[in-house]
């Protein structure tokens, strides 16, 4: 995923998780410096403390919900 280069724009802000877990062991990682040039909004990031195959977990997915009704006031 290295390679991927956005085609568009998108019109607004973007919410990127990063699980931090063994990041340095995998094959590739998207950073989300990849998307700053294809947003008109904020990038804005959150580290969640797991592997990427982990934030599907009630406990992450938990802690991603708050961190979202906490950035849009919900």
């Amino acid at each position: 995923l290295n390679y991927y280069k956005p085609s568009g724009k998108f019109r607004g802000d973007v919410v990127f998780f990063i699980a931090t877990q063994d990041c340095q062991g995998e094959a590739y990682v998207l950073e989300p410096g990849t998307f700053k040039h294809n947003i008109t909004g904020a990038l804005r990031t959150h580290d969640i403390d797991c592997r990427h195959d982990q934030l599907t977990h009630p406990q992450n997915l938990s802690r991603i919900g708050r961190t979202l009704a906490q950035d849009y006031r919900l």
